[in-house]
């Protein structure tokens, strides 16, 4: 039941959302701020490429011919990733142009570690240096009052050619180091998702409800390199667990409906007595929305829009709910995100969940009284260095973890998004438990 807020938000197309902040943007909003983004994002991308040519290709001493050829080289594979969004957009693209994203995201996971370790690089560098020229000058201040006899500094003393030398050792391992990185990590990314089993205790759980189990999937990714083989294993290893029910909390797909449907089509034989269930993530908001709902929907998945349903057990009764994602405001005035909402006529009820696909959707959760909170969203990190920024956004980034009186798990993804890369961070597939605190 939409509210009166509600109600007016879709007929008016834009209203703040009075507790999240969120407000509907209008279909050319969303396509110039986009743009802007788009345009921002790009020209970081060609800043980071060039910055790791500049500090990698001049070092190594190449010929005249040579060197054009490695920065045309960077220059081609650094348009990959773009051109990948930009075509990929097209429900028309042609099959063989996945295997151009995949190409570009792999280069992209490739630089997403050799940058950083090129900048720690010439960040210890810079520390030498600046650390050098102090002690020189500490030299020559002591030298005029005949306590030290002046001396070249170190690195001035350093001989050009050495120094060059050295530089271009450290780039050959540093590309040696990430190929190598690179390698494990789209070995690990492309396996079958490691099943996390988790017992969360409930107070005052019933006997009803002990040992009950939801399987979660989160974050699949179905898309350029992520396919309908390995959409079958994530299916044939979830049905293995015989779960009670089962959520996929979001982010299921990255493309279009007509190029993906056969791909997403083994979540159909997802079984479980108490039903499936999914609830969008942000990016479905990318991929024709309406369309992928109906597409899920004829799969016999239920679908959660800021709803709910009850399951009984005996006269003992679990209510399971759904949001959209939190940013699902942005996108449609029906799509706010309200955990509340979802608890609309429903029952009083032993234990409440709520599928959520962001993890900070907890703080409304908590508000609600619910006792757990299943999410997805951050993929952990994905990879190293990167799992630092996610705390920026979230307020957890993986495993189990209690907030006030609601326990929140996040997911680590069955999948990936943008480079098939998992380094640190496997994936995964969770089994929730619940348990009575006499239990626990």
């Amino acid at each position: 039941m939409r509210s009166n807020w509600g109600n007016r938000a879709a007929r008016n197309n834009v209203l703040v959302h009075r507790t999240s902040g969120y407000f509907t943007w209008s279909d050319r909003e969303i396509l110039r701020t986009m743009r802007v983004a788009f345009s921002l994002i790009l020209l970081i991308w060609a800043g980071i490429h060039f910055y790791v040519g500049i500090r990698m290709i001049p070092p190594a001493r190449l010929s005249k011919r040579a060197s054009i050829t490695a920065w045309v080289a960077l220059a081609l594979v650094a348009s990959l990733v773009p051109l990948s969004f930009t075509v990929g957009r097209s429900p028309s693209a042609p099959e063989w142009f996945y295997l151009v994203q995949t190409a570009g995201f792999v280069a992209m996971g490739f630089l997403g570690i050799v940058f950083p370790l090129v900048l720690l690089r010439d960040l210890g560098w810079s520390t030498f240096r600046a650390f050098d020229r102090l002690r020189s000058l500490v030299r020559r201040v002591t030298s005029r009052t005949g306590l030290h006899n002046p001396s070249t500094s170190d690195f001035e003393a350093f001989d050009p050619e050495r120094r060059r030398f050295l530089l271009h050792s450290v780039n050959l391992g540093i590309l040696g180091v990430s190929g190598a990185f690179a390698g494990a990590g789209f070995k690990e990314a492309r396996q079958t998702p490691h099943v996390v089993h988790v017992s969360v205790p409930i107070a005052e759980l019933g006997e009803q409800w002990h040992g009950y189990k939801i399987a979660q999937i989160s974050d699949t990714h179905v898309g350029p390199s992520i396919r309908q083989k390995q959409m079958e294993n994530i299916v044939e290893t979830v049905n293995s667990l015989r779960p009670d029910a089962i959520v996929i909390t979001g982010d299921l797909v990255d493309g279009f409906v007509p190029d993906l449907r056969t791909h997403v089509a083994p979540i159909a034989n997802l079984s479980a007595p108490d039903g499936v269930y999914f609830v969008t993530g942000n990016h479905e908001y990318f991929w024709d929305l309406d369309r992928w709902l109906g597409a899920v929907r004829e799969m016999g998945i239920t679908v959660l829009l800021n709803e709910h349903r009850v399951i009984e057990r005996g006269n003992r009764k679990m209510v399971l709910a759904g949001v959209t994602d939190y940013s699902g405001g942005r996108f449609r005035a029906d799509h706010v995100s309200n955990p509340g909402i979802s608890l609309t006529r429903a029952p009083e009820a032993d234990v409440r969940i709520l599928f959520a696909h962001q993890p900070r959707t907890v703080y409304g959760a908590a508000q609600h009284g619910f006792d757990l909170q299943l999410s997805g969203h951050t993929h952990g990190g994905q990879f190293y260095p990167w799992v630092f920024l996610v705390p920026l956004q979230q307020p957890y980034v993986a495993g189990l973890h209690r907030h006030e009186n609601t326990w929140v798990y996040v997911n680590r993804g069955a999948g990936y998004w943008g480079p098939p890369l998992r380094l640190g961070v496997p994936s995964e597939i969770t089994l929730i438990r619940l348990i009575g605190r006499a239990n626990a």
